[in-house]
């Protein structure tokens, strides 16, 4: 078994000295806070990073408005109304429509292709 390390007695002497010691060799004037540098810059980085994307994001976002501007002005030069909502189901409900439209007259001609077969 390893045997306990026993305590060092020091006087008070050396205890002053040692603190003196201690004191003298300035152990805050010493580099430190290493850590919380490398932290801060990983957090600029980012922060770089983020800030350039939502640059970029907002970029595109006004290009595409841009876009969306001209291609609805009419040919006097004036932008009409914005498309609603209303002309995209409007256009969905008539492509149903015409689907089923389609659908039934196939249904009415098979039943009567199979009238004619029977």
């Amino acid at each position: 078994m390893a045997e306990p390390t026993q305590r060092k007695n020091f006087s008070e002497a050396v205890d002053g000295m040692l603190l003196k010691q201690t004191i003298a060799d300035e152990p805050y004037k010493q580099e430190h806070d290493k850590v919380m540098k490398q932290k801060m810059a990983k957090k600029k980085l980012k922060n770089e990073l983020t800030l350039a994307s939502e640059n970029a994001g907002e970029t595109i976002r006004r290009i595409a408005v841009e876009r969306l501007k001209r291609s609805r002005e009419g040919a006097d030069g004036v932008a009409n109304h914005s498309p609603s909502r209303n002309n995209k189901f409007a256009k969905l409900a008539e492509i149903l429509k015409t689907q089923n439209e389609q659908e039934l007259a196939m249904r009415r001609e098979q039943w009567e292709q199979e009238r004619q077969d029977r």
